[in-house]
């Protein structure tokens, strides 16, 4: 006959005990799990919701993207804004996770094994009622531990620390302006990278706020200067801050090297000049991190001719240049070559 209950106690105290029920099939085990649940969570002093997950999920430090705004009070966005704040969401964790194998104000290319693993085992729970918010589950044992390594801290929670810690400093700083005179105090853990990817969480109705918090995994305990950290709530003013020093952690365009791209034209604003077309197009910068839109490029008529067949045609573009991101556009300068993809 199956045990009726697991008795769990604390090492501390052995009369601090709780009843787990251990058959299934009875007719109030429903119940009775419910009242451990809760139980626990009073021992805890967490939400019952969070203990449950803890035991449905595995071990994972949650974050949690809340939009809060008159559209999301319904409980839904456009589809471009959920489009951008995923977007937004995967580039911060990435460019933490960059960061946290190699700090640095700027990273060229979001590519590292150990932040990649990251990026690729985290999970979106459902969304919460009464705004529209975002669930990151980032597991602890996303990224193996190197052979020999006697760090004790998994990296997923190194990353996780640094990207509440970057918006926390966000937070703080935005309040007198401080992105000149504390960047050198920022350069240990932000980076532009990170800055790009708060900027495209900036919710569409500029009367709305973004909250982001995080329920660290009870297991590996937390951050004890973090542990106990409210969600920390965006407006306005702190995405203009944001986009102030995400252009000074940049180096400057005389400082940057042209980089290549894969592009797709999507509109033409060239004129009539000397003869021959030339001006403006806007492209769609394609890679394996992300799709960025609105990206505007000055060309000269051979290269606006080529703009011009690639665009009738929709065949994609390979373009070479220097990538100046802004906060609803971009622009790419210095452009040195651009001719059909092969």
């Amino acid at each position: 006959m199956p045990r009726q209950f697991v008795v769990l106690k604390r090492p501390q105290d052995d009369l601090d005990q709780l009843l787990i029920p251990d058959n299934p099939r009875a007719n109030d085990y429903a119940e009775r799990v419910a009242e451990a649940i809760v139980h626990l969570a009073e021992k805890e002093r967490r939400d019952p919701a969070h203990v449950l997950n803890a035991l449905l999920f595995p071990p994972s430090d949650v974050i949690r993207f809340n939009v809060a705004g008159y559209d999301a009070s319904r409980g839904d966005l456009s589809f471009n804004e959920a489009n951008r704040m995923l977007n937004g969401i995967r580039r911060s964790i990435l460019s933490a996770a960059c960061s946290v194998i190699k700090p640095q104000p700027f990273h060229p290319r979001l590519e590292r094994r150990e932040a990649d693993q990251l990026v690729k085992g985290c999970r979106l729970r459902q969304t919460e009622f009464g705004s529209f918010t975002f669930v990151l589950a980032c597991p602890l044992d996303a990224v193996e531990a190197p052979r020999g390594s006697s760090d004790e801290v998994p990296f997923s929670r190194r990353a996780t620390d640094l990207f509440i810690r970057s918006v926390a400093y966000i937070s703080s700083a935005a309040e007198d302006d401080a992105a000149p005179r504390h960047l050198e105090e920022a350069r240990g853990g932000l980076s532009a990278n990170l800055c790009e990817g708060l900027l495209e969480m900036q919710p569409e109705d500029e009367r709305a706020t973004l909250s982001i918090g995080v329920e660290w995994e009870w297991r590996y305990g937390h951050p004890t200067d973090l542990g106990d950290l409210r969600p920390i709530r965006l407006h306005r003013g702190h995405f203009d801050f944001v986009a102030k020093l995400g252009q000074e952690l940049r180096p400057r365009p005389e400082q940057q090297r042209p980089a290549g791209h894969y592009c797709r034209v999507e509109a033409l604003h060239g004129a009539y000049e000397n003869g021959a077309m030339q001006g403006e197009v806007v492209l769609a910068l394609l890679s394996e991190e992300e799709t960025l839109r609105n990206v505007h490029a000055e060309l000269p008529p051979a290269y606006y001719a080529v703009a011009v067949d690639a665009h009738k045609a929709n065949q994609l573009v390979w373009c070479n240049g220097i990538l100046l991101r802004g906060r609803r556009s971009h622009n790419l300068s210095s452009v040195t070559e651009f001719r059909p993809a092969r």
